[in-house]
């Protein structure tokens, strides 16, 4: 965790893919979603990608093809099976996963 109340990273898996409000102090973002997910249906584009890249923050978006909603840590025969793997080299990336000085 970073200082204060702030989060070194936000991860959302399946999440609603609306629109936000991103502050000016929003963390980086790593999302990933299928894209037969029923969330999906619900909205138009990608909304959520589209606010964090509006406020120019860092995101990293997977959308995976098939898994529907709820993969847990990845559902077998789909890509979403090592959707895991690529959350910890992002982190690992991000510089998140080295140890504070």
């Amino acid at each position: 965790m970073g200082g204060g109340d702030r989060s070194d990273f936000a991860g959302p898996i399946y999440p609603n893919m609306g629109p936000m409000q991103v502050s000016d102090d929003a963390p980086p973002m790593f999302v990933a979603v299928a894209a037969d997910d029923f969330l999906l249906a619900r909205v138009h584009g990608l909304p959520l990608v589209d606010s964090y890249r509006a406020a120019k923050k860092s995101i990293e978006f997977h959308l995976y093809a098939d898994g529907g909603h709820g993969f847990t840590t990845g559902k077998p025969d789909t890509t979403t099976a090592h959707w895991l793997d690529q959350f910890f080299l992002w982190l690992d990336v991000m510089g998140l996963t080295k140890s504070a000085k």
